[in-house]
């Protein structure tokens, strides 16, 4: 059973390696689960030949680990996280952030709350009470992948395609809720870390009106 990892990423290679190393650390993975990790990262980023050195001592660091990294031309995090979801094998994709801490054992926890054989997703808890219906960490089954046919959304930017995945996935298969299963979520709106220009680029005004009208669409044509 393999388990992808898809990691979006932009001017923050030192922070991206730091959460991966941390993912991995943590997963305790085994013979049975397989961990492929893909970075998804932009053509336009001043930062790459950082990632590049950083991500090859962690290839080293973590040898029975698959690391992929994939380059695009992507105007946002919902492109950049879509085309790194189209080079995963997995039966199971986790959609991460610079931004989140996994629990300890999460391999084995995933792959005991979800069946591979049935387009399921995993509504986890981020650690912050605001947050608690919505999928700004994707856990699904390739099934439900393959169901929806990407991660998000393809025409949001950002805000409100967590909302509109979750709403998804309960029309596309099965939405699993385990509020007691912690991802910690440190984003700046709860304090924990600080803003940047990554966070600019898809926390805006504009963002949140594309995000919202999209959204409000997509609930007339029942998320299909």
């Amino acid at each position: 059973m393999i388990i992808s990892i898809v990691h979006p990423s932009r001017g923050r290679p030192n922070l991206a390696v730091k959460t991966a190393k941390d993912i991995l650390l943590k997963s305790c993975y085994s013979e049975e689960v397989f961990v492929e990790y893909i970075f998804s990262l932009d053509f336009d980023d001043n930062k790459l030949k950082d990632y590049e050195t950083l991500i090859d001592s962690l290839q080293q660091e973590f040898n029975k680990i698959n690391f992929k990294i994939g380059y695009d031309n992507n105007r946002n995090v919902v492109q950049a996280m879509n085309k790194g979801a189209i080079q995963s094998t997995g039966d199971i994709l986790i959609c991460t952030s610079d931004d989140f801490e996994f629990p300890l054992k999460w391999g084995i926890i995933v792959n005991e709350k979800i069946d591979i054989t049935k387009p399921q997703a995993l509504l986890v808890s981020q650690g912050v009470a605001k947050y608690t219906t919505n999928m700004a960490l994707p856990i699904i089954t390739r099934k439900m992948y393959e169901s929806l046919g990407f991660i998000y959304y393809p025409e949001y930017t950002g805000m409100f395609a967590d909302d509109d995945l979750t709403e998804a996935c309960k029309v596309h298969g099965e939405l699993i809720n385990a509020p007691q299963l912690l991802f910690q979520h440190n984003h700046f709106l709860n304090g924990k870390s600080q803003i940047d220009d990554t966070y600019k680029r898809h926390n805006n005004k504009e963002g949140w009106d594309l995000g919202k009208r999209i959204f409000e669409q997509r609930k007339l044509t029942g998320f299909k």
